[in-house]
Parts: C-alpha cells; sequence; structure tokens
C-alpha cells in the first residue's frame, strides 16, 4: 500500500469516525438554528414536482411495510418522550427536538409495521401540539420517513465500497457519498426544517472536509498549509468549535482510561484521572455509568448462561419469554429479544 493511498484511508475513517462520534454523543450537541411556526399562519408543505410525488400519510404504505432498522443498531434511543418547543406565545418550533421525538420511536419500534410506527407518532403529536400545527409536523414525519428509506437504499447500495480494493479515490468516494446523504435529505426536507435537523451536523462535516483537503493538498508549503488551516479555525462558528472540542476531549478521555484499563489501573485511579481531565463531577458521572454499565453485563451474562442451558434442555420459545419476563422488565425485554435474535436467529427459537 503506497503512502497516498494510506493516507487517503485513514483520512476518510477520521472523517466517519467523527461523523459518528457525533452522532453518537448528543450530550455534546450545541444549539442549532430553529425555525418559529405561528400555527395559525402556517400553511401546507409541498415538495417540488421533482421529487417524491406519492407522500403524505395514504401514499406511506406504497414506501414499505415494515420500519427497517434505519437508524442503526442502538436500541436505547430517548427512554422518556421528547417535549417539543413550544416558544413563550405557545407558538411551534421546529428544531432538534421534533427529529428526536421522530428518532424515538423508529429506534423503539424497528421491524414493527409502519402504520404503528407512525399511529405511535401520531398520539404523541396530538399529545403535545394543537391541530394546525400537529398537521405540519405530521407532513414532516412523512417526509423524514420516506428520507430515512432512502438514505437506507443509499447505505446498502454503498456496501461494496469496503469489499473493492482500497485506492488512493478511496477518500474522494466517501465525500461523495456524504454529498449524495445531504442530498437526499435537502430532497425530502424544506430549507428550514433541513437546516433546523441537520445545519449543526453540516457544518462540522464541511470544517472536518475541508480541513483534511488542506493537509491532503500537496501544492501547499508547510507555511501555505499552516496559513491555510488557521483561517479555517478562525472562520469556523462557535458552537461547531465547542462541539468539535467536546467530541475531541471525549476521545482523549476514552483512550486515556482504555491504557489505564489495560495496565492494570484500579476504579479509583481510573477515576482519579479522569477527574485530571474533566473534573471531578463528569468523573464521577462517568464512574456511575462504569458501575451501571458492569451490573447491566453481569445480568446479560446470568441470562445467557440460563438461557443457554434452557434451550440446551429443549426449552421452547415460550419458556424463553418468560425467562425474559423474570428477569427483565419494559424497554429491557425488547433489548434482550432483539439480541436473541442477533445471537441465536429465528430458526432456533422453536415454539
Amino acid at each position: 500500500m503506497t503512502t497516498k493511498v494510506a493516507y487517503a484511508a485513514l483520512s476518510l475513517t477520521l472523517v466517519m469516525t467523527g461523523l459518528w462520534l457525533y452522532q453518537q454523543l448528543p450530550v455534546y450537541l450545541a444549539p442549532v438554528s430553529h425555525s418559529v411556526i405561528d400555527a395559525k399562519a402556517v400553511q401546507p408543505i409541498t415538495l417540488p414536482e421533482s421529487t417524491h410525488t406519492t407522500i403524505g400519510p395514504p401514499g406511506l404504505s406504497t414506501l414499505a411495510t415494515t420500519v427497517p432498522q434505519l437508524l442503526g443498531d442502538n436500541a436505547d434511543g430517548w427512554k422518556a418522550p421528547v417535549r417539543l418547543t413550544l416558544d413563550n406565545k405557545g407558538n411551534f418550533v421546529i428544531d432538534r427536538n421534533l427529529k428526536r421525538l421522530f428518532d424515538h420511536y423508529l429506534l423503539e419500534l424497528p421491524g414493527k409495521p409502519l402504520n404503528q410506527v407512525v399511529s405511535a407518532i401520531h398520539n404523541d403529536l396530538a399529545r403535545q401540539l394543537d391541530p394546525t400545527a400537529r398537521a405540519l409536523a405530521e407532513q414532516i414525519m412523512t417526509h423524514y420517513i420516506a428520507m430515512k428509506i432512502d438514505l437506507q437504499q443509499l447505505a446498502e447500495s454503498g456496501a461494496e465500497i469496503m469489499a473493492t480494493e482500497l485506492t488512493a479515490s478511496y477518500l474522494q468516494t466517501g465525500l461523495e457519498r456524504l454529498r449524495s446523504r445531504n442530498e437526499i435529505r435537502q430532497k425530502w426536507l424544506e430549507p428550514d426544517v433541513y437546516e433546523a435537523f441537520y445545519g449543526h451536523e453540516v457544518a462540522l462535516d464541511n470544517y472536518m472536509v475541508e480541513r483534511l483537503q488542506i493537509l491532503d493538498d500537496h501544492s501547499l508549503s508547510a507555511e501555505q498549509r499552516q496559513q491555510a488551516l488557521e483561517t479555517l479555525e478562525q472562520n469556523l462558528p462557535d458552537t461547531v468549535r465547542q462541539s468539535r472540542d467536546n467530541t475531541r476531549q471525549h476521545l482523549q478521555v476514552a483512550a486515556a482510561v482504555a491504557v489505564a484499563r489495560s495496565n492494570g489501573s484500579t476504579p479509583e485511579e481510573i477515576h482519579d484521572l479522569r477527574a485530571q481531565m474533566v473534573g471531578s463531577d463528569a468523573a464521577s458521572r462517568l464512574a456511575a455509568l462504569d458501575r451501571k454499565r458492569a451490573e447491566w453485563n453481569l445480568r446479560l451474562d446470568n441470562y445467557r448462561d440460563r438461557r443457554d442451558q434452557l434451550l440446551a434442555n429443549g426449552g421452547s420459545a415460550t419458556q424463553l419469554e418468560a425467562l425474559r419476563g423474570e428477569m427483565f422488565s419494559g424497554p429491557e425485554r425488547k433489548r434482550i429479544s432483539l439480541m436473541d435474535d442477533s445471537e441465536l436467529g429465528a430458526n432456533k427459537l422453536l415454539n
């Protein structure tokens, strides 16, 4: 592998890792611009003729009969209902909370009939919004689900990228797919909705891409490259800079903790290390999260032992469901069911 090819591969990895971390760490999201909707004055959203025409609730059944794993395997999602934003006059504000509400139901109901997902969202919107604002939110929901289906198809069509021979154009291919993703989002979402849902993410994407392009521009001298990086940094929006710095800090802490654990550090030493890097309060929160994860992993290990013993003795799917009910409750049972489907396969769960 040439140096150029290796650098392209590394660069794309950095892009995708940064984007993944940004999407997986909502605690670091900074406020983004939003649109205030006067519920009395709002007009229905219509898409240009160049985009899909079979939209709206009656057309949902033509999009898919079930909701695929549109948002990945993270079934933890948003445990509590997402409170939509109203301004001080009671007007509905389109911001990331609306996207979070949609994602909450798509995460909690993977593989279920689409009409069940839509019905659950309708019910939630009805509890929070007046009829006019609700109609707008429902239309945005329709476009959002259609967008997710298009994005899923894009992801599936790009699976061959990782299987092809690595070339120096690997980075360029990744950037083209990033642009394709944004084009799909813009096709389905009105400009103000797109900005509210993804404006901050796009700004961070653009920063990362421009930085990599500067680093990969071999026509620049060392002094010119440094000047270009400084200019890029100066033009970076404050919210994007804060998000980037937080993500970078998270990576640094995680890497330091991983090294310390590999060297046999005690929990107390891990806490001290984190306290030095992010402060004692954050270190205490991370320690509490460590304990919860350890407790959960212990419960999983105990469940797997009893599950495997049950199945080895000819246990049925009904008995397995009873075991889940005995050891877990509420959303936990859904997570365990998904875990079993992944680890065992439906063919092993016989009635």
